[in-house]
């Protein structure tokens, strides 16, 4: 990219928004800030309101400030609640910021709410006119997108349906069709709308939102899901209670907020890392570790170490013990299994009723990133234990090519 590249098309200086939780104090508010802004009464005193709260009043956001340069992909994280959505809608102009400015140059499309502009009643068809005419696009103008926009959407069966019996993937499907084909924005907002649909259908979204990218749109992403930000995004923004927490490159601050969050603990986050099973007679004491060559009970590794998986425990009785570790993605996906009696290797209990074993990885050859590692111990059908054991974070040293921030593993090739 050239110089010119390096323009920043969304800039956000001190912005604010504050709402109040009493709906009748709420409107009186709003009434006194309508008319001081039309009539132009005492602007001292309506700036002093704007800048303090009132009664019943809180900041959804406080004192925000970021830049988006041309190709630019901005990451903004923060728990429910945090104020992310509401910074987007001020970015796009459907709520007005209390304090502070916006700057936005080009064009801008978002995906703010699902299913959020189409009307129910109306088909696929039909709200993709309907949306292109709000757009500002002739009918001729909208007929020649119409087939890529249903294409993409891969909603050929079911276009001419109306949209209330579209399930929320289908409208997420038909919205970012119409953002990126349609509106072709030179900013493109996105709220967790790629967290809902199949994953074939995500990677197709993640994949127009590179070639946006790349030809310069600036991209605004908002989700939980962690690959979708740590491979997406050039930095990120942490909100905490409305306030920038953090503003940086986009792997430390990732980090920062799961260790501010304590996301994966092993109390919570069941679903999607498999039920908690931790106290039974039977088992106790258990310690997990990774050693590699060079050092013992690390937490990050390269993608090319050899590591080696320690297990040991305390079992109370003679039994056949199922031993399974598994690798979950940071978004819960199954990335390895291993089980011991699946590749026949009986665990075996000691005299003092110790357990102990030794899983040896060549290399794991993961993407460059954070991982779970879970620990399953059975007896037959019977869990003894079931747990997040460790985060793992594989690194990209010794790389010369930052080639693995691209899928989630790196298989053994060979260009011939």
């Amino acid at each position: 990219m050239t110089s010119t590249d390096n323009k920043v098309l969304i800039k956000v200086d001190n912005l604010s928004k504050k709402f109040c939780r009493n709906f009748k104090k709420s409107l009186w508010f709003g009434l006194r800030d309508t008319a001081s802004d039309i009539f132009s009464i005492n602007r001292k005193e309506q700036e002093r309101e704007l800048s303090h709260l009132r009664e019943g009043e809180f900041w959804a956001n406080q004192n925000i400030s970021f830049e988006v340069k041309r190709g630019e992909c901005l990451g903004l994280i923060g728990h429910n609640g945090a104020g992310k959505t509401t910074l987007l809608k001020m970015l796009n102009g459907l709520i007005k910021p209390d304090t502070g400015s916006i700057e936005m140059h080009g064009k801008v499309g978002a995906l703010i709410a699902l299913g959020a502009g189409f009307n129910p009643i109306l088909t696929g068809r039909e709200n993709i006119y309907v949306n292109g005419s709000i757009l500002g696009l002739h009918k001729k103008e909208i007929e020649g997108k119409l087939d890529e926009i249903i294409e993409f959407a891969e909603l050929e069966a079911a276009i001419d349906a109306p949209v209330r019996t579209y399930s929320s993937g289908m409208q997420v499907r038909l919205g970012f069709a119409i953002a990126a084909v349609i509106i072709k924005p030179k900013i493109l907002l996105l709220d967790e709308v790629l967290a809902v649909g199949d994953f074939k259908f995500r990677a197709k979204c993640l994949s127009r939102v590179n070639e946006l990218k790349q030809s310069g749109t600036s991209l605004i992403l908002v989700s939980h899901i962690a690959q979708q930000i740590i491979q997406n995004t050039d930095k990120c923004l942490y909100l905490h209670n409305g306030r920038v927490q953090a503003l940086g490159e986009t792997r430390e601050i990732y980090r920062l907020y799961e260790n501010q969050n304590n996301k994966y603990s092993s109390n919570e986050d069941e679903c999607a890392f498999g039920g908690v099973v931790n106290s039974n007679d039977i088992i106790s004491d258990i310690s997990f570790t990774i050693n590699t060559k060079e050092k013992k009970d690390i937490n990050s590794v390269s993608a090319f170490d050899e590591v080696t998986f320690i297990t040991n425990f305390k079992c109370n009785l003679d039994c056949k013990l199922g031993v399974t570790i598994i690798i979950h993605s940071m978004d819960g996906d199954r990335i390895a299994v291993f089980n011991n009696l699946l590749e026949n290797f009986m665990v075996k209990i000691n005299s003092k009723n110790i357990v102990l074993f030794k899983l040896w990885i060549k290399s794991l050859y993961l993407a460059s990133g954070d991982y779970i590692i879970n620990l399953v111990i059975q007896n037959g059908p019977e869990y003894l234990f079931r747990n997040t054991v460790k985060k793992l974070n594989v690194n990209n040293h010794g790389q010369e090519y930052n080639f693995y921030n691209v899928g989630l593993l790196r298989p053994i090739n060979k260009w011939i």
